[in-house]
Parts: C-alpha cells; sequence; structure tokens
C-alpha cells in the first residue's frame, strides 16, 4: 500500500477547505441556497481535523521509520514545514490587528501582547490575549489551536516508534486506547470550563486516537493493503450509510473531536476512507496539483480572512462567501510560492 504516486496533498487540500467552508459560513452569518445550505451542512461529517490528525498519524510514522537514526533531521524538516508559514501569517495577522485596533490597544497592553507574541512564534498558539478578543469573532487566528497539537505528536513519534520497534503493534493499540481514555474521562470528570479541561483540550492527548488510526495503518499496511488500494467507493458508501442510519436517523452521536462509541465508530470509518482515497485513483493528486501543495496556506489563513470581513461587517450575503474561499486560495498560494516551497527546498541544504 505504501505506494507513489498518492492522494496526500489532495486529501489535506479538501480537509483545509471543508474547515474553512464551514468556518466561513458559521462566523459570517451567510445564508446560502437549500441545496448548497444541505451540501456544505453535510461536509461536517467529512471534518478536517480529523482527516488532517489521520493523515500525520500515517505519514510523519512512515517518515520516521524510513530513517529512525536521523533526529535531528527530522526535526528540522517538522520546523520547516511548520514555522516559517505561521511566522509570515503571524506578522500578516499583526498588520491586520494594527490596522483595524490601532497602536494603542498594544500600547496599553504591553504585558498581554507580549504573551500572546511569544506564545504565538513557539508552542502556544492557542492562547489569545484578553484586549485581542475585541477583535473580529474574538480570536485573531482561532484555527492555530492545532498547530501546538501537531507538534506534540511529532515530539511523541520516535517514542511511539521505539515502542512499537519494541513492543510490536500493542504499543500502538497502547496509544488509541490511551487517547480513548483520557478524552472520556476528561469529559465525564473535569468541568468544560475548568482551567484543567480547557488546557487538556489543547494537548495532543484527547486526539492521540485520531493519530493512531492513521498509524495503524500504516503498521498493518501489508495486510490492509488488499481491503483499502482502490476500494474508495466502497468505504465512502459504508461511511455514508453508516451516517444515514446512526447520525440522522436514530440520532446516537454528534460530530465532534470527542464523541461517544458511536462517534468513535464514525470517526474509525472516516479514517478508512481517508486512506483509501491516498491510495485509490493514485494519479488523481498529481493530475489536479502537480506537486504543488496549499493546503497549509488554506488552513492557517483562512480566519485571517475571515476576521477581515467580520471586522468590515462583510456578512449574510453569500457573495462575501465566495469572496472569502477564493481570497483564502490566493494567498495560499502565495504562501506556498514564495514561502514555504523555498523553505522546503532548504531540507537539502543542510
Amino acid at each position: 500500500m505504501l505506494t507513489k504516486p498518492n492522494n496526500f496533498h489532495l486529501i489535506r487540500l479538501f480537509a483545509a477547505t471543508q474547515v474553512l467552508l464551514l468556518h466561513a459560513r458559521y462566523h459570517l452569518n451567510i445564508g446560502l441556497p437549500p441545496a448548497l445550505e444541505a451540501s456544505v451542512d453535510f461536509l461536517k461529517h467529512f471534518s478536517g481535523v480529523p482527516i488532517f490528525f489521520t493523515v500525520s498519524g500515517f505519514l510523519i510514522l512512515w517518515s520516521f521509520d524510513r530513517h529512525p537514526s536521523q533526529w535531528l533531521n527530522y526535526a528540522r524538516n517538522r520546523v520547516l514545514r511548520i514555522f516559517p508559514g505561521l511566522y509570515v501569517c503571524l506578522l500578516v495577522t499583526l498588520f491586520v490587528l494594527i490596522y483595524f485596533l490601532g497602536v494603542k490597544p498594544f500600547e496599553r497592553n504591553l504585558f498581554g501582547f507580549a504573551q500572546w507574541l511569544i506564545g504565538q512564534l513557539t508552542v502556544f498558539q492557542f492562547y489569545t490575549a484578553a484586549f485581542l478578543h475585541d477583535f473580529g469573532v474574538g480570536i485573531p487566528n482561532g484555527a492555530l489551536w492545532t498547530i501546538p497539537v501537531e507538534i506534540q505528536f511529532y515530539i511523541l513519534i520516535p517514542f511511539i516508534w521505539y515502542s512499537w520497534r519494541r513492543w510490536g503493534n500493542l504499543a500502538v493499540w497502547v496509544v488509541v486506547g490511551f487517547s480513548v481514555a483520557f478524552y472520556s474521562i476528561l469529559n465525564a470528570f473535569v468541568p468544560s470550563t475548568s482551567l484543567l479541561h480547557q488546557l487538556a483540550k489543547v494537548s495532543v492527548f484527547p486526539y492521540l486516537y485520531n493519530f493512531g488510526f492513521g498509524m495503524l495503518f500504516f503498521v498493518y499496511h501489508r495486510r490492509l493493503g488488499p481491503w483499502f488500494k482502490d476500494r474508495f467507493l466502497i468505504w465512502l458508501i459504508a461511511y455514508v450509510v453508516y451516517i444515514g442510519i446512526f447520525f440522522y436517523e436514530l440520532g446516537f452521536y454528534i460530530t465532534s473531536y470527542t464523541p461517544n462509541i458511536w462517534g468513535m465508530i464514525a470517526n474509525i470509518l472516516l479514517s478508512c476512507v481517508t486512506i483509501s482515497f491516498a491510495f485509490s485513483y493514485r494519479n488523481l493528486s498529481k493530475l489536479l496539483l502537480g506537486e504543488e501543495d496549499v493546503s497549509y496556506g488554506v488552513y492557517i489563513y483562512h480566519m485571517v480572512v475571515v476576521n477581515i470581513f467580520f471586522e468590515l461587517g462583510l456578512l449574510r450575503h453569500v457573495s462575501y462567501y465566495l469572496a472569502v474561499i477564493i481570497i483564502t486560495y490566493l494567498v495560499s498560494v502565495i504562501s506556498w510560492k514564495w514561502i514555504e516551497k523555498p523553505a522546503l527546498h532548504l531540507k537539502k541544504s543542510f
């Protein structure tokens, strides 16, 4: 199953676009025609964040397994993929904030601004200084909460790999089981308004099961390959049927990052759909995208664009919805061509 070409670039772009479409519609209170509204609403069942995490679990373990002794190269490659684009996005966000808020709020809240800036430059992108809640939808770039989660997973991967190589596939199952137990206990016994709950939800541990599904697909790829290669339509139909019965008809679960057992099964099926598509129609991503990967830009910039439209009062109308999508894609292409792609080329310079 570990073959190239594959469709991972296309999957990441779909996931980022799903997040963009739902966030823009919600925050700008967009009223869509009924058919389009139903289509966008159905996209909640193909949630971008669990798809991202599943893909990361598969690809990052695969990447580390190829060169397990090259820790420094592994760390460098992860840094080059995440931070150059993120730092330029931060610079753009600062310009936007100053344009709409002026400099006085920053001067009056210098300590809070410094805390926020340090958080954005390190691994605390989920933190927002109180005075910035006056901007846009209340958070300058709320989508960035997943960045620290992803980085925490990158840090854990070498330890997971060594555990897997020493104790076998059981080690990955333990990671998945721990994550399920963690978020179950968290939701059952820790008040959702408490600081402990808030901090736990931006740690990697409630989402390790999403990464774990991807890792399990990798460790069992030889056995699972015949079940997933070129089987995308079968898995998609199975998932849609499951949604129709257990979500729409029986109402057994809601779509969330911390689901009950029925939602967990839905997430497992979504992971199956994701991995199957990666290795079905394998030339599709290259045909549509070539070697370009603008998904990261779509993800990190879309809420900046949404906040600009919110501040300008450009709400409710479908034309604003389309404008947000187009502008986000344009900015993402610029980010990829001028920032991210040149940064990735530095991998060969060290």
